[in-house]
């Protein structure tokens, strides 16, 4: 939680925990439908193809996707269903041959009690590995899922002891309740920057303590409402969460002391205090699908951000631009078209509909179809024929994870160049193309925050953002490749936005370094303020490009 206050994810779990319940009765149904024979293929057969899906898809796909996470769950559901069938057989035991199936049953029992503690001390053992290097193991929650289900189901029965455990059973007791609980108590001290190692000692105790008043108080009692009562709560609830989300400014004001305007912020983000600059961090990264959508934008492909939009701008000058790209061509059309209005009569935004596809290389990094994305890219610039094309990308599959030779990016920059001659017919006078730069780690602005709270203080040192680099991904390999295809396009023209977000030592940073905001967000798209600090660049080309 030190890092972890992300409100989509603690929220997107509780979703994807009620969407579990919501599978439960047709995983039931089918169980007593197929009977014991057949359900004990179908429930394990459903697992595996949830587990091979879950390895198979990319990081984000594997932990919001329901039908991802069901192997976990099933894990659990077959764990119920032994101890079900164990307690069935218990009851059809005829009364004769009892005493001797028990003494057989005590001997399996010793044996069970032991499994069942090595399974527990190494489950103790697991959970002192450190966070950093748990991400790094792949089958780390396999194996812990698995670990659980066993010992669980090696539990089984009032005549196991390790899990009857009186602290285990409270805990056991008070767990979901403490889950929702410690997750306010830590955003509140994260944002009052509250974060030494005494203030988190005291939100775990607080949370904890807190949890089992709510348990015996209200969770008990609750359980024993009427359904009239529940109903009259819920609704309660329900007005409660409008009344917050229509005053949300108020109460914005409550807690900060004044009501902030994030666009004012932007101007001018040296007048905002510690607790301000990281909620506006917290904010660009909740924020970031939506502002991938433009007001002015009527989508061809549904609701958008992605597919392609028609802009027209009231300009007298008869030139068309288009911007095509993955994900940045969405997250960067916003200043385009903030920069180049007076300059165009009508700007388009083409993006491939399926996320992650590179507009100069045949996608193959991600778990996407993008086998027709350069086709489809070539085929609008047919039927637009802009004057300007600004390809905006992040160039991902460009950038190498490892050293390669200067052949294998030669090679590389051919591929470049061939893909850009099927765009090159149809642009009449100018390709833009954006250069590589370095790629910040998935999870900055949750660092960044971290980092900010714990120090007590705006300002970044380089040496510091450093460590927020992917290292092993060589951006310049990408830039060699890019800059080598450039030198067969006579129309094309590579433009960087790495000098407007470096320091005055042309250093690159991923934040600002004297103020704390964010110029990436979690996605690696650049961040409202990103894109503010870059929008000179293309201020720059188009009042240039235009006579």
């Amino acid at each position: 939680m030190i890092v972890g206050d992300n409100l989509f994810t603690h929220t997107w779990s509780l979703a994807v925990e009620i969407q579990f319940y919501l599978i439960v009765p047709f995983i039931y149904l089918s169980e007593r439908i197929l009977g014991t024979p057949k359900s004990a293929i179908f429930i394990p057969g459903l697992a595996v193809c949830s587990f091979v899906f879950y390895i198979c898809v990319d990081e984000d796909t594997s932990f919001n996707f329901v039908f991802s996470r069901l192997w976990q769950f099933l894990a659990g559901y077959l764990t119920y269903l032994k101890e079900y069938h164990r307690i069935i057989e218990q009851q059809d035991l005829n009364v004769q041959y009892k005493e001797t199936v028990l003494t057989s049953k005590n001997q399996g029992d010793s044996r069970g009690n032991v499994l069942s503690l090595i399974l527990f001390m190494a489950l103790l053992i697991i959970g002192l590995v450190p966070q950093n290097y748990q991400s790094k193991i792949c089958f780390f929650r396999p194996c812990v899922t698995l670990m659980c289900s066993l010992w669980i189901a090696g539990e089984g029965g009032k005549e196991r002891w390790v899990i009857s455990l009186w602290p285990l059973v409270y805990l056991g007791d008070v767990s979901y309740i403490l889950y929702l609980v410690h997750y306010p108590v830590y955003v509140f001290l994260n944002l009052h920057a509250l974060t030494s190692e005494y203030w988190r000692t005291f939100g775990l105790l607080f949370a904890v303590v807190s949890s089992a008043l709510l348990h015996h108080y209200f969770e008990k009692e609750y359980l024993k409402w009427n359904s009239r009562s529940v109903f009259t709560f819920i609704t309660f609830l329900y007005i409660s969460i409008i009344l917050i989300v229509v005053h949300d400014q108020e109460l914005q004001e409550m807690i900060y002391g004044r009501r902030i305007d994030y666009e004012k912020m932007l101007e001018a983000p040296d007048n905002y205090t510690l607790k301000e600059i990281v909620a506006a961090n917290d904010l660009f990264n909740v924020d970031d699908r939506e502002r991938l959508k433009h007001s002015a934008c009527s989508y061809t492909d549904g609701e958008g951000p992605f597919g392609e939009c028609e802009v027209r701008m009231n300009s007298s000058e008869e030139v068309t631009a288009m911007v095509i790209g993955n994900s940045y061509a969405p997250n960067m059309f916003r200043i385009v078209l903030d920069s180049c209005h007076k300059n165009f009569n009508k700007i388009i935004m083409k993006s491939y509909p399926v996320l992650a596809c590179e507009p100069l290389w045949k996608t193959k990094k991600y778990r996407f179809d993008c086998s027709n994305a350069i086709d489809e890219l070539s085929h609008s610039l047919r039927q637009r024929n802009p004057d300007y094309l600004f390809i905006l990308s992040r160039h991902i599959s460009l950038i190498p994870h490892g050293f390669i030779s200067r052949s294998v990016e030669n090679k590389k920059s051919l591929i470049v160049a061939n893909i850009l001659e099927k765009y090159v017919p149809f642009v009449k006078k100018k390709i833009f193309i954006l250069d590589a730069f370095p790629r910040p780690k998935a999870k900055i602005g949750e660092l960044v925050n971290a980092y900010l709270l714990e120090n007590h203080t705006k300002s970044i040192p380089i040496h510091v953002q450093q460590t927020y680099e992917m290292k092993d991904a060589r951006w310049q390999s990408a830039h060699r490749v890019l800059e080598q295809a450039m030198k067969q396009c006579q129309k094309c023209t590579l433009i960087s936005i790495n000098s407007f977000l470096s320091n005055k030592k042309n250093q690159f940073q991923f934040v600002n370094e004297t103020n704390g905001l964010l110029y990436f967000v979690n996605n690696k798209h650049l961040s409202p303020y990103g894109l503010k600090t870059v929008q000179p660049l293309f201020k720059d080309i188009c009042n240039h490009i235009v006579s």
